[in-house]
């Protein structure tokens, strides 16, 4: 860890310093390509289930109260579960794809080091990932309780 952060301000390698060497631990991150389908009959999916993103927006928690208000609110206003269920996916899969891959690039951003800082993004279109956290495209400008069902 010291190695890495060669370089960096003396206050820092302090602490890096007085950490115990035993209470440094590999965390591996795990995402997945967007699903092509969420459901199955009349059993779908939420959250984390139909979705699994990386941590680098904070928004995977939010997504999944995002689903439970939409697909409650689809199943109110729908009579047949099969059609509600279908127009759930129809809505929240776009929006929860965006968020995945947006997420997916900001976090290869985030720990790309040296020469591979100023090429993340071509790494990232390459690997098929449209997404960019720079793009037009909002977090916070939807609305799970009045996005029209």
């Amino acid at each position: 860890v010291l190695a890495e952060h060669e370089g960096w301000n003396e206050r820092v390698l302090l602490l890096i310093r007085a950490i115990p060497q035993d209470r440094f631990y590999n965390w591996s991150l795990f995402d997945s390509d967007p699903l092509p389908r969420w459901r199955q009959g009349r059993i779908t999916l939420l959250g984390d289930d139909a979705h699994p993103m990386l941590p680098f927006h904070g928004m995977g928690g939010a997504m999944a109260f995002e689903d439970a208000i939409v697909l409650a609110r689809c199943l109110s206003d729908y009579r047949d579960p099969e059609q509600a269920l279908d127009r759930y996916e129809a809505l929240r899969e776009p929006r929860t794809r965006a968020v995945m891959l947006s997420s997916r690039a900001h976090g290869a951003r985030l720990q790309a080091s040296g020469p591979d800082r100023s090429t993340w993004h071509e790494r990232i279109r390459s690997q098929g990932n449209d997404a960019e956290p720079q793009s037009d495209w909002h977090f916070f400008d939807y609305n799970p309780a009045t996005v029209a069902v």
